[in-house]
């Protein structure tokens, strides 16, 4: 199955995802489903960074946040490579792995896709 959504920050494009998931996994148990989302860490004015969350929710780490740590940037945020490489990189390779072999319907999702600009990463 393959899934894109696209629309502007704040219009649900998450909430439609994890709802479409619920559904699927309670209807149709012979799909299972893994993976990751990211969500928003806010603070008093505004955004200040995100979160890595994965779908059964028992992992939230750190992704990117305002500020002047150390790291790779995104724009202005900056990101947690460590988080990434212990959450988000083991999702990504069971899917890879084969997730297809292991059950009948995988399914996979992907958000915050968009234009990134981003600098070199620091030796």
């Amino acid at each position: 199955m393959a899934l894109l959504v696209t629309g502007s920050p704040g219009v649900g494009k998450t909430t439609l995802l994890l709802k479409v998931g619920e559904y699927l996994c309670t209807a149709h148990p012979a799909v299972a489903m893994d993976g990751f989302i990211t969500t928003e860490l806010r603070g008093s004015g505004g955004r200040v960074g995100f979160n890595v969350v994965t779908l059964d929710k028992r992992v939230t780490a750190p992704l990117a946040r305002i500020g002047e740590h150390q790291g790779p940037r995104v724009g202005r945020y900056v990101v947690d490579l460590s988080s990434f490489e212990n959450v988000a990189i083991p999702v990504l390779e069971r899917i890879r792995a084969g997730l297809a072999k292991l059950l009948p319907q995988p399914c996979t999702s992907l958000t915050r896709l968009g234009k990134w600009s981003c600098s070199p990463l620091a030796s």
